[in-house]
């Protein structure tokens, strides 16, 4: 039940969080600044004409300003405040700020295509382009925003001169990637966001079921949507050909070699979108020479999207941090950043930030070994013995069981309360031993820090996910045979946690989670699936087979510098 409630309320908070972020109503935030607007149509290379919403300061000096551009599929009446408010404060800061509809949405004309590369990138730079010849323009742009507009805050970047600077918060990377689970389960990511674009209001919780326990995903955006939509039915045809061009075409990792400016990643943890920290690493490794030391990472422990919104509204350090970039590279602020880390972060329930230059900080591994004496799914321990013994068998049946209504067994196992504090920096790898009867099935491992003995003395460290014929990763698919014992390696996300002494780790494991799409364990292709099958499932728990997790584990010198902003 734990990772059911803890999936809807967490995204229930995300949900509201960007509902009144795009509405500029943020709880307890005083909204009392206004700005007069100038409106554009910037016509782009192709004819396509993309509504501008401009915000000047009240006076421009001869040669110009810089402009801080916000590129967004995010456009409801509702929203026009939000932009108006950070205009204001954009403006007062000294800069031109824009905040444009992408291609297809708000005002602007042409067909709106997710996560398309090739068009964001002449989209963002044709803007530029525009820009760079105005009269109140130095010529200086630095390109800002968050989630989705994150993206295009990267993309336009991209072969684009005229990018001084990146500032990126919680950006999604990759279309592949980031509407399927990790270890390639697919999710209805894509299409809860799509509704919302629709409809300017998430999936109602009760439409979920529906969508994901159908055997035709084909159907499930006339269903949704009430009509079929060309991204959906391509993430359909194209899920399991993971080596397709039209993935590189809806991805930014071909494109690092191609970014040279100063980038500031913030991503919230746990982790939204899953690239981020390979953004980080694959600009620093293959962006340009001259600002590999000026790409930088935040992890944050607040909602997604929560310090671009704020700015303007409520300053943070990373949103202060944010404007700083913002300010040195296109202002020439003498601002050094000469004592900040590459990479910076804190534990949820640290105050301050914590600063180092390498990823991951784990210096060492913790090995917990999973044990059930007691041959109960819910009664398993977390123990340091190697000496386990035992075999966990359960059976599933998705043709009648509901991860919404929590008909699907889930396996706990519970360690001893913590001597001393425990710092972990990096992903955490799990490896089961397993076998089934059927030729497919999901697994879903969630690592928790329990507090006490109450449903709500749990919080979510981080979790993790495989599709098991997908185990080998891009490598091709294999299926189940004869109930032979396999070892299942994943991996969580990122992340950075401090456990309590006098608290737990908690693990749980199950074979089916809300808002991904369901397993019939019939081994056929995601794009034919026919019917639901059963499984007889076991777990391994033995010197032969020892079923694990290994935590990355941080010396106490080892966990970085308290750093202040210049």
């Amino acid at each position: 039940m734990t990772f059911i409630m803890y999936t809807y309320r967490k995204l229930s908070a995300f949900f509201l969080l960007l509902f009144f972020i795009l509405r500029g109503q943020l709880p307890g935030i005083p909204i009392n600044i206004s700005s007069p607007r100038e409106e554009a149509f910037i016509t782009v290379s192709d004819g396509i004409q993309l509504f501008s919403r401009i915000y000047l300061p009240s006076s421009i000096p001869p040669g110009g300003l810089p402009t801080v551009l916000r590129r967004t599929p995010y456009a409801f009446p509702d929203s026009e405040q939000f932009y108006d408010d950070q205009g204001a404060f954009f403006s007062g800061q000294g800069f031109v700020y824009i905040a444009q509809d992408i291609r297809g949405r708000g005002r602007s004309s042409g067909k709106f295509e997710t996560g398309n590369v090739l068009i964001e990138k002449q989209d963002g730079f044709d803007t530029c382009e525009w820009i760079v010849k105005q009269t109140w323009s130095n010529g200086k742009i630095g390109t800002f925003g968050g989630s989705y507009s994150g993206y295009t805050s990267v993309v336009t970047a991209i072969d684009n001169p005229h990018v001084k600077v990146v500032v990126s918060d919680d950006p999604w990377v990759d279309y592949r990637e980031d509407f399927l689970h990790p270890g390639h389960v697919p999710t209805s990511s894509q299409l809860d966001w799509l509704y919302y674009l629709d409809h300017g209001e998430w999936v109602p919780p009760d439409l979920i079921p529906t969508l994901c326990e159908r055997l035709d995903p084909y159907a499930i955006d006339q269903d949704l949507l009430g009509r079929t939509d060309p991204d959906w039915q391509a993430y359909v045809d194209l899920y399991g050909d993971f080596f397709s061009p039209y993935w590189d075409s809806h991805s930014l990792v071909p494109f690092y070699d191609r970014i040279c400016a100063p980038v500031l990643l913030a991503v919230k943890y746990p982790a939204l979108h899953l690239s981020a920290m390979a953004m980080w690493e694959g600009i620093r490794e293959l962006g340009c020479d001259e600002h590999r030391d000026d790409v930088r990472f935040i992890f944050t422990t607040e909602e997604h999207c929560f310090h671009s919104g704020r700015l303007g509204y409520q300053m943070t350090y990373v949103n202060q941090l944010m404007l700083d970039y913002l300010n040195k590279y296109l202002k020439d602020s003498l601002i050094s950043f000469s004592d900040l880390g590459t990479v910076i972060y804190k534990a949820p329930d640290e105050e301050d930030y914590r600063h180092g230059d390498i990823w991951p900080i784990s210096n060492h591994e913790m090995v917990w070994y999973l044990t059930n004496q007691v041959d109960q799914l819910r009664e398993g321990k977390l123990s340091s013995d190697t000496r386990a013994t035992g075999q966990l068998n359960w059976e599933i049946m998705p043709e009648t069981m509901s991860a919404f209504r929590k008909e699907y067994p889930e396996l706990i196992f519970l360690s001893e309360p913590f001597s001393h504090d425990v710092y972990l920096g990096g992903k955490a790898r799990i490896d089961l031993w397993i076998s089934a009867s059927s030729p497919d099935l999901d697994f879903f491992v969630y690592l928790y820090e329990r507090s006490g003995p109450r449903e709500e003395d749990v919080r979510l460290i981080n979790r993790a996910a495989n599709r098991v014929k997908y185990r080998h990763g891009t490598g091709g698919e294999e299926l189940l045979a004869d109930e032979n014992p396999i070892n299942l390696e994943m991996e969580t996300y990122d992340f950075v946690y401090n456990v309590k002494a006098g608290n737990r780790l908690e693990l749980r494991l199950v074979n089916a989670r809300p808002w991904c799409l369901e397993n019939p364990l019939t081994g056929e292709p995601f794009q034919a699936q026919t019917h639901w099958s059963t499984a007889r499932v076991s777990l391994y728990l033995n010197s032969q087979y020892p079923s694990k997790i290994v935590l990355p584990a941080v010396s106490h010198e080892k966990k970085g510098t308290i750093r202040r902003l210049p």
